[in-house]
């Protein structure tokens, strides 16, 4: 598990789950603050893992475009070569 986001921390009788520096919630019983913690950290990580996944399907899928621009005489080059290869297309 990497560094965890949510924490519990005593807060006078009963105990805050942070994120950061700010309170998210507080619980009375801290068994059920540590189980909402790892609870919390499991589905930001997992949430994690999917934007990863999104962005690498995205990435995958994304159309690679290119352009350039052919003068006339590249142009020429070609319809020459075409003809070489094909004959006259015409």
């Amino acid at each position: 598990m990497t560094e965890k986001r949510y924490i519990k921390e005593n807060f006078y009788d009963e105990y805050a789950i942070k994120k950061e520096d700010t309170i998210i919630a507080i619980v009375d019983s801290g068994t059920n603050a540590r189980k909402i913690c790892n609870e919390l950290n499991t589905l930001y990580e997992e949430n994690e893992q999917l934007k990863k996944e999104l962005r690498e399907e995205q990435y995958r899928t994304t159309p690679i475009t290119l352009t350039t621009t052919i003068s006339d005489d590249d142009f020429k080059k070609i319809e020459l070569m075409l003809k070489k290869y094909f004959g006259d297309l015409e």
